[in-house]
């Protein structure tokens, strides 16, 4: 997650620059809509162009306190979960840079950041699991344990009140929940851009929160960190295998394998509790 530092003069007092002309909510909401009626390629510079001088921007810094589990899914390959064959340990983790070959949500190619979400059904959005060319895969669900407090920095935090930060900021939210297949890759550059908006909590994690994707549920999060922090601030905690969407809907989930911290094999029959500490799902 690079930052870079932009030209622009981001406020949030219009004491701090003189000549200081405070755009209006109307101009703001005005601005706001032409960005959205030319969203689709959309690119950074017509981004660029379309916002503020001044650009003010909400600020909001979330506590993931330790014992707080977080989630990461991935699409096995395979429809009979029996024949993916070996898993390394390291598989359970980032994905290597040299195999990061597109943009994502806070990273560029051949860059390397850890995503997880605070909520096991928001991982079927998250890789695509309910659609129809992945409905018959299955998926294994890892968790993640905090074993020490994150500080992390929500993007796009806004309430409901009516201001010009409100508006921006609810902007870049709506962005970091466009998904790629409807928009195109284009929608990830414009989230990596506005992420430079934004500044780490110092002396803690390299993480950003934010808003997941497709219709997100209230009080759900996505998180972004370093590969490094990742493994200073959690623990492994433990994998389920899923063996198919459409056998899953409406979270009635059917878990065929399980495994502990210790990649020790736990029957999920004999184990509800332990299914349910870690992930949350109720059988």
């Amino acid at each position: 997650m690079r930052r870079e530092i932009e030209n622009r003069i981001l406020i949030r007092n219009r004491h701090q620059i003189s000549n200081f002309k405070e755009e209006t909510v109307p101009e703001a909401l005005l601005n706001v809509k032409t960005l959205w009626d030319t969203i689709t390629g959309l690119s950074v510079d017509e981004l660029k162009d379309r916002l503020p001088n001044q650009l003010i921007l909400n600020s909001r810094v979330g506590t993931l306190e330790s014992g707080t589990i977080y989630y990461r899914a991935r699409i096995m390959g395979v429809k009979n979960w029996q024949n993916a064959g070996h898993w390394g340990t390291s598989q359970f983790w980032e994905t290597p840079q040299s195999l990061v070959k597109h943009w994502g949500r806070l990273n560029r190619p051949n860059e390397s950041v850890f995503y997880l979400s605070s909520d096991i059904l928001q991982t079927f959005k998250e890789i695509r699991y309910q659609t129809e060319a992945n409905k018959d895969y299955a998926v294994v669900v890892n968790s993640y344990k905090v074993v020490k407090p994150i500080h992390a920095t929500q993007i796009g935090y806004y309430d409901k009140s009516v201001s010009v930060a409100n508006i921006y900021s609810k902007m870049v939210n709506d962005i970091f929940s466009l998904p790629s297949e409807r928009y195109g890759e284009g929608v990830y550059k414009l989230s990596n851009y506005l992420s430079n908006f934004y500044n780490f909590v110092p002396d803690n994690a390299a993480a950003f929160l934010f808003t997941p994707v497709l219709d997100p549920i209230d009080n759900v999060f996505n998180l972004a960190i370093e590969p490094s922090d990742a493994h200073k601030y959690f623990n492994y905690n433990g994998s389920i295998i899923i063996p198919s969407y459409k056998d899953s809907i409406d979270g009635n989930i059917s878990v065929e394998w399980a495994n502990n911290a210790d990649f020790n094999r736990l029957y999920p029959a004999e184990n509800l509790k332990w299914i349910y500490e870690n992930f949350k799902i109720k059988f």
